[in-house]
């Protein structure tokens, strides 16, 4: 039987979504299988088996699109068991702090107000106006928290410390009965820090 006959015959079992044979020295097969899912691992095991004429591995299965490597090697080292996971960590995806996603602060100013705009990291922009007797901190507060989606009434703490010589903006938010802080070092401007550090003790309340 050529390589070729026997990928056919390996993706025409139900459950396999992918095959790739190759020929050792031996003329005997080595192969890499991928399973889609639709199929209990065990019973697409005994088909496999059932045509190889050996033994292998318990399947598991694999999302068609997932990249392929490693062609050339063995079943019995490339069919993980039933129980592992089919998704490597690496392809997962990764939660993501909602105050990481804070990319931009702007100070606008032109004659008829001054506002404050905050940039998330999908590009959605949220937009403050200072008020009269209001400061630009008021207004990265109130933009921060329109970017958490959090409820109204959220009262706020700013303060400036020193860290070893390092200054750093630290809020504290308080709603219903809880209290969440974030932090940050002015490495530039400071509404930057305040909406950094906003979106910190935000998510601790939400």
């Amino acid at each position: 039987m050529t390589s070729g006959n026997l990928r056919d015959e390996l993706v025409a079992i139900p459950g396999v979504a992918d095959a790739e044979v190759t020929l050792v020295d031996d003329d005997a097969p080595a192969a890499r299988i991928w399973l889609d899912g639709s199929r209990d691992g065990e019973e697409v095991r005994g088909k496999v088996e059932a045509l190889l004429g050996r033994q292998i591995p318990s399947a598991a299965p694999v999302p068609p699109g997932q990249r392929r490597s490693g062609l050339g090697k063995g079943l019995d080292t490339l069919i993980p068991g039933v129980d592992s996971d089919p998704v490597p960590s690496q392809l997962k995806p990764q939660a993501e702090s909602r105050a990481a996603s804070v990319t931009r602060v702007a100070v606008v100013e032109s004659d008829a107000a001054v506002s404050v705009e905050i940039e998330d990291g999908a590009g959605n922009r949220y937009t403050a106006d200072v008020g009269a007797t209001g400061s630009i901190d008021d207004a990265v507060l109130v933009a921060a928290t329109a970017m958490a989606s959090v409820p109204e009434g959220v009262v706020f703490g700013v303060n400036e410390v020193d860290v070893d010589g390092i200054r750093v903006l630290v809020v504290v938010a308080r709603h219903s009965g809880q209290t969440s802080a974030g932090a940050s070092p002015i490495d530039f401007g400071r509404p930057f820090a305040v909406a950094k550090a906003a979106r910190q003790a935000l998510d601790g309340l939400s």
